[in-house]
């Protein structure tokens, strides 16, 4: 039995002496997510986050490796590698730090002249039915920025109006935000030239679970290829959007629906404005806001025959 376990011992002494023990660890290592980006001017940026590290590697529009940087998220350190072989080292918290900034939920509505005609209050005698308020009905904002208040007195925000061929009245399709539930957020700082590999590897690094895309982050901060073109100091974070709507015919409501959409979100402190991305459609009214217009409209005359 001595001369089994002693066996034993051995066996595993050989193993370790043969193998190195980074090779045990990296066992344990398990991708997250592998995401591959081209910038508009044709670069390829290849991301690896793995339970241990995040990895990414930039390449120009000819295929040739410009650089690359791994963070290892256990140390903090992080390894910076040009194309010649130029090692850099830094650490993650150069970067990231508590957040602090005030970042505005919603921006003061801009000065937009609306009448009770425009929304449907008054009469629409005389009025054609190409004679329609556009406004945000096609292009909606994520916020209310730029959306002018209900003459309604309800909360609500005017989107714009709609007709359809078989109804001489307009509809009124108005909005309000439910609720709004931010996520996880990370505030940045990233100096002028900072490559590319670089920012990805540490806002990558910073969120949980694979939550960013590196997609995303390309078309929310990188302006230049391969490096960061301006200063940036701001935030990262996702946010749900929980919307209401209502339809409005010949002043009466005449249709409700929702829809709940996740964004990802940055913030610039320098500029004091917020870019978004849609993450996820997580439920609700689908179609278009024609289509819910149609729908209050279709509604109206059912009611009202």
């Amino acid at each position: 039995m001595k001369k089994k376990s002693l066996c034993i011992i051995l066996i595993i002494a050989l193993l370790t002496a043969i193998f190195p023990m980074t090779i045990f660890a990296d066992a344990e290592n398990k991708i997250v997510k592998e995401e591959t980006a081209i910038t508009d001017d044709g670069y390829t940026i290849k991301v690896v986050e793995t339970t241990n590290y995040v990895n990414t590697e930039v390449f120009d529009p000819n295929g040739n490796f410009v650089d690359a940087t791994k963070l290892d998220l256990k140390s903090g350190q992080v390894t910076f590698t040009q194309s010649d072989g130029t090692v850099e080292l830094s650490r993650f918290d150069d970067y990231v730090e508590e957040v602090t900034l005030s970042i505005p939920e919603e921006h003061i509505s801009k000065a937009i002249e609306e009448n009770s005609l425009n929304q449907g209050q008054n009469s629409l005698v005389e009025k054609k039915i190409s004679d329609v308020t556009i406004q945000a009905l096609v292009n909606e904002p994520v916020t209310d920025d730029g959306l002018v208040d209900s003459v309604y007195g309800d909360g609500y925000k005017f989107l714009g109006s709609s007709g359809v061929w078989y109804f001489d009245d307009l509809g009124y399709l108005f909005r309000k935000i439910g609720s709004m539930t931010k996520h996880e957020s990370h505030q940045f700082t990233f100096t002028a030239g900072t490559a590319v590999s670089t920012i990805l590897s540490i806002i990558v690094g910073a969120f949980t679970g694979g939550a960013w895309s590196t997609v995303v982050i390309t078309s929310l901060l990188i302006t230049g290829s391969g490096a960061l073109i301006d200063y940036f100091r701001g935030t990262f974070d996702y946010r749900t959007y929980n919307y209401l709507y209502k339809v409005r015919v010949k002043t009466q409501t005449s249709f409700e629906t929702y829809r709940n959409i996740s964004y990802w979100v940055s913030y610039s402190d320098a500029t004091a404005t917020l870019r978004f991305k849609q993450k996820n459609f997580n439920h609700g009214f689908s179609p278009a806001n024609s289509e819910m217009v149609k729908a209050g409209i279709d509604k109206y005359m059912v009611a009202n025959p």
